[in-house]
């Protein structure tokens, strides 16, 4: 893992009131994010990305499943399908051949193609876009991106106005960081 995203540390600017939400957040989920730690786990091994930063996705998403059980999978008003949230409007997975409900909603294939579809090349697009940003800007304006696109990502210090509330990098990286200090992830 160490050639891997580990770069968690920088944080837009985070209130501690929404540092405490977000930690919250995984104490509530944790119970249904370690239901699948093992898809996480497996998915962050084949994308070279650290686990917690996928299962704060999750978390932020659908409350790592949570939310789904009643709908089948789908949440967003029938807009979005599976743990991570894809988009049928946009199905970021057709260029690969696949759409949103190639994989069960629940399932470790679900979690890897959503990472290896959507958020490993929304990182790197990132990058390239923004070339003066660390690692650790690129991993959380890759985050912003899965909420809102990578034409959004323009600056660092407003990197999150346009997610949803405003806050969904800030939000995840928040949580991946719990679950690291914390859960020990």
């Amino acid at each position: 893992m160490e050639t891997c995203l580990v770069v968690l540390a920088v944080l837009v600017s985070v209130e501690a009131i929404g540092m405490a939400a977000s930690h919250l957040a995984i104490d509530q989920d944790i119970t249904e994010i370690d239901k699948r730690k093992s898809c996480y786990l497996k998915a962050a091994a084949n994308n070279c990305i650290h686990p917690a930063v996928i299962a704060g996705i999750a978390s932020r998403e659908s409350r790592a499943g949570k939310m789904l059980y009643s709908t089948n999978g789908w949440g967003d008003h029938h807009h979005a399908y599976g743990i991570m949230q894809c988009d049928v409007r946009v199905d970021p997975l057709h260029p690969y051949h696949k759409n949103c409900t190639s994989y069960l909603w629940y399932s470790c294939d679900h979690i890897n193609a959503m990472t290896k579809y959507v958020l490993v090349p929304y990182i790197e697009a990132v990058k390239q876009k923004l070339p003066s940003w660390s690692d650790a800007q690129a991993l959380q304006g890759g985050v912003a991106a899965y909420n809102f696109g990578v034409r959004n990502v323009r600056t660092w210090d407003k990197l999150d106005i346009g997610t949803t509330h405003n806050d969904y990098s800030n939000d995840v990286i928040a949580q991946a960081q719990w679950l690291i200090n914390r859960y020990n992830w």
